[in-house]
């Protein structure tokens, strides 16, 4: 499985199968605010698909998320920078 290469527009060179996007070099100095804003687009697409498939699941966490701008407290996700890397590095 090869790794999710976010705005390519705006990336200098042309990628390549395996290339690296650096959320810093996407995002600048508001990577923080924007990686919520990553993190809110899950929580908004996981919640249309539980709602749309009727999964017995509660989504009020899900809206509660969305309309506070704040992320949802069971919902994680972990963005890779590359092998034997951890976020934090990446994120530097």
């Amino acid at each position: 499985m090869g790794e999710v290469v976010w705005c390519v527009a705006v990336l200098d060179a042309a990628l390549e199968p395996g290339s690296i996007v650096w959320p810093k070099r996407i995002f600048g100095t508001d990577r923080v605010q924007e990686m919520l804003n990553v993190h809110l687009y899950f929580v908004k697409l996981f919640g249309c698909h539980i709602a749309g498939n009727n999964i017995p699941i509660d989504i009020t966490d899900f809206a509660d998320a969305i309309m506070t701008g704040k992320p949802h407290p069971y919902v994680y996700l972990n963005f890779g920078c590359g092998r034997n890397s951890t976020v934090s590095r990446c994120l530097a």
